[in-house]
C-alpha cells in the first residue's frame, strides 16, 4: 500500500514539473468557413478562426457565453488547475514564454476579485454577508485592543492630550484605510500586492531555479499567487467554512515561492517572515510620521 501511494506520488511530482502541453496539430487541409482559406492545422493562418468551429450546440453556445466574459480563453480552466496543483512550475512556464497557454495574470486578478466580492456579500451556500460579520468581527477585535493600550490613570499624566489626540488620529487613519479597503477592494488589492512584492523580490529574486528574476516577472508571479489565495478563499468562503482556515490557506502562498525560485522550505519560511516584518514595519513607521507630524503642526 505505501508502496503504491509512493509511486503515485512520484508520478505526480513528475507531472507537476513537466511544462503545458498544447494540442497535436492537425494534418487534414480544411476550408475556414469565415474566409474560404485552406490549411493545415487547428487555426486559420488568414482570419485566426479554430478549425473545430462547427454547426450550433448548447456545448458551443455555453462556450461563446462564458468566452464573453474572459473564461473561456486562453486556458482558464488550465490556469486554476495548475494554481491549485502546480503553482510555481506554472508561473515559471509563463514566465519563461508559455503566455498561450495560461489565462493572463492581472486580468485573471479582477475576475477572482469581482467573484470573490459577490461570494462575499451572499453568493454563497448560506446567502450569508460574510463581508458584513467579517467588519462587525474586526471592530469588535479592535475596540479591545484600543481598551487595553489605553493608558492607566497611574501612568496619565500632563502629555494626556496629546496622547488622546494622536490615539484619536490613528484610530481615524485606520478607519479610513478599512474605508478604502471596503470601496475600493481591488485598487487596494493592488497597491499592497504591489508594496509586498517589494521586500519579497529582495530575497527571491535570484532563486537556483530562477536566477536574474526581474522586478516585473515577480510582481506577476505574486499576482498569480494572490489568485490562486483568492481561489481557496473564494471557495471556502462559497461553502461558509472560511474563518478556521485563513492562516492554513496563507501558508499554502509559500509553495509557490518554493516551486518558482528552487529555495528549501526553511529559506523560502524566513524570507517570507522577513518581508512580512520589513513591511509591517515600514507602514507603521510611515503612519507614526504622520501621526506625530500632525499632532506637533496642530
Amino acid at each position: 500500500m505505501n508502496q503504491k501511494l509512493k509511486h503515485k506520488y512520484e508520478v505526480f511530482r513528475r507531472w507537476q514539473k513537466k511544462p503545458h502541453k498544447v494540442a497535436p496539430l492537425k494534418n487534414d487541409e480544411i476550408e475556414c468557413l469565415t474566409c474560404g482559406t485552406r490549411f493545415k492545422g487547428n487555426f486559420c493562418p488568414r482570419c485566426g478562426q479554430s478549425s473545430r468551429i462547427n454547426r450550433y450546440s448548447f456545448r458551443s453556445a455555453f462556450l461563446l457565453f462564458i468566452d464573453v466574459w474572459g473564461l473561456g480563453n486562453r486556458g482558464m480552466v488550465h490556469s486554476i488547475r495548475d494554481l491549485i496543483l502546480r503553482p510555481g512550475y506554472m508561473i515559471r512556464d509563463y514566465l519563461k514564454g508559455m503566455r498561450m497557454a495560461y489565462f493572463p495574470p492581472f486580468k485573471m486578478f479582477f475576475l477572482l476579485s469581482a467573484l470573490s466580492i459577490l461570494v462575499a456579500h451572499g453568493m454563497n451556500v448560506r446567502g450569508m454577508n460574510l463581508m458584513e460579520r467579517q467588519n462587525n468581527k474586526y471592530e469588535k477585535t479592535y475596540t479591545k485592543n484600543v481598551e487595553t493600550l489605553k493608558p492607566t490613570k497611574i501612568v496619565r499624566d500632563d502629555i494626556e492630550k496629546k496622547m488622546d489626540k494622536a490615539q484619536a488620529i490613528m484610530e481615524k487613519t485606520f478607519k479610513k484605510l478599512d474605508n478604502l479597503q471596503d470601496e475600493y477592494p481591488s485598487a487596494f488589492n493592488v497597491i499592497s500586492l504591489f508594496l509586498l512584492a517589494l521586500p519579497l523580490f529582495f530575497f527571491f529574486r535570484n532563486g537556483p531555479s530562477y536566477r536574474g528574476m526581474y522586478f516585473s516577472e515577480f510582481l506577476v508571479a505574486i499576482f498569480y499567487i494572490s489568485n490562486m489565495y483568492s481561489i481557496y478563499t473564494t471557495l471556502l468562503n462559497f461553502l461558509c467554512i472560511n474563518d478556521d482556515l485563513d492562516t492554513f490557506v496563507l501558508a499554502l502562498c509559500l509553495i509557490p515561492l518554493r516551486q518558482l525560485t528552487g529555495y528549501n522550505w526553511l529559506r523560502v519560511i524566513v524570507s517570507s517572515l522577513l518581508s512580512l516584518l520589513i513591511l509591517m514595519f515600514l507602514v507603521f513607521s510611515a503612519i507614526m510620521i504622520f501621526v506625530i507630524v500632525y499632532v506637533i503642526v496642530h
